[in-house]
């Protein structure tokens, strides 16, 4: 398993994903960049990391990943479900640009394997 594939993992379960459901069964719209900005900062990220981490989410992830994203809050889903159901392009996309909004450096990270 690649190092940086843990901490980007890392760097998602880090965000307070647990309040952003929008509640949207759409999966064909994206929440706009203020209901996520807004929902984030309710669950308490700082207003900051929620700005950047819900401009981060709407700008590189599709409408169904998104959805997905929001819509895992709801029914209790683990990081694990939710990589599961997004596959592994969509997560490294959600998690690469979240780790630039919580100032970690991935460009570095090797593989173990």
């Amino acid at each position: 398993m690649k190092i940086r594939t843990l901490l980007l993992a890392a760097a998602v379960s880090a965000m307070p994903f647990g309040a952003v459901a929008c509640g949207s069964s759409d999966s064909s719209s994206k929440p706009s960049v203020n209901e996520i900005t807004q929902k984030l900062k309710e669950a308490g990220a700082p207003d900051d990391q929620a700005e950047c981490a819900a401009k981060a989410l709407h700008d590189n992830l599709s409408a169904e990943s998104l959805n997905k994203v929001m819509d895992s809050a709801s029914d209790n889903s683990t990081s694990e479900d939710l990589t599961k159901s997004l596959g592994k392009d969509e997560t490294e996309k959600m998690a690469t640009a979240i780790s630039k909004c919580l100032g970690i450096d991935t460009s570095g990270a090797t593989s173990t394997n």
